[in-house]
């Protein structure tokens, strides 16, 4: 596939099935992500980079698209607006219920790095009773998402109503997240833990394998940029709850998570 993610350094593109490792075992899906709002082109980047300006890094991507599909892109374009702006909201919510401002996060908002991902986890029986990837090493395939939390701010999902979406509760147990017609599930990611200290805590969650029919779903990861420094706010520390983490640079960190999970 011309578009697939192993071409390009930036992690974005498709994903074959069998081509993500999560926990050291193969996951059951493909995928495309796509970020259609990094508001620079190839050309603009490359200069960037070459010039070792600050204003490159790593994930820097115009975005890679279906030649074929031409409205393709405008049509993702909507779909991550209308998400980014949604995200947004959730975010000032969640300023508002620790004291901040409801702009508090907005300086942090990275639309470089967030981006809209579609996700397919075919059937597992009837795919591999037709034939299985020769290169898809099938006994290590466990889940069609290995257990994870997410790197950044939060993630908004949309899931069909066939299932399989775990998430871990407090004691330890897998309780299934099933599709509410109408809504969006949301997932709390590692920089949100990291900035509250642990107040708002990162959702761990895998998905199932499908067993005789399709599974989709299209997350939207909203992301902060890549220069931000993310370190636990002063309203959520105290004398007896001191801050738990140290301060990282959210680009570098989700760079090398990244790397890993595409090894």
């Amino acid at each position: 596939m011309r578009i697939r993610l192993g071409i390009t350094e930036q992690f974005r593109g498709y994903v074959p099935l069998g081509g993500e490792v999560t926990g050291g075992k193969t996951d059951w899906h493909e995928c495309l992500d796509l970020q259609p709002r990094s508001g620079r082109n190839a050309d603009t980047i490359a200069k960037a980079a070459a010039a070792r300006s600050a204003d490159a890094h790593p994930l820097d991507d115009p975005g890679q698209w279906p030649p074929a599909l031409p409205e393709f892109r405008t049509t993702v374009m909507r779909a991550w607006d209308q998400l980014y702006g949604l995200s947004g909201r959730i975010a000032a919510g969640m300023a508002l219920s620790l004291g901040l401002d409801e702009h508090h996060f907005a300086p942090y908002h990275g639309v470089e790095l967030s981006d809209l991902r579609m996700v397919h986890y075919p059937p597992y029986n009837e795919t591999v009773g037709r034939a299985a990837p020769e290169a898809l090493p099938m006994d290590e395939v466990e889940h069609g998402f290995g257990a994870h939390v997410d790197y950044g701010f939060l993630a908004v999902l949309q899931q069909d109503e066939v299932g399989g979406l775990e998430v871990r509760n407090p004691e330890g147990q897998w309780i299934s997240a099933p599709h509410i017609p109408g809504t969006f599930l949301v997932n709390i990611g590692q920089m949100m833990q990291r900035w509250t200290n642990d107040r708002y805590r990162a959702t761990w969650h895998r998905v199932t394998l499908p067993g005789t029919v399709d599974r989709y779903s299209v997350p939207f990861f909203f992301e902060p940029r890549y220069d931000a420094l993310i370190e636990p706010l002063a309203v959520c520390c105290d004398a007896d709850n001191p801050p738990r983490y140290e301060a990282v640079e959210f680009g570098p960190y989700v760079v090398d998570l990244f790397s890993k999970a595409y090894d």
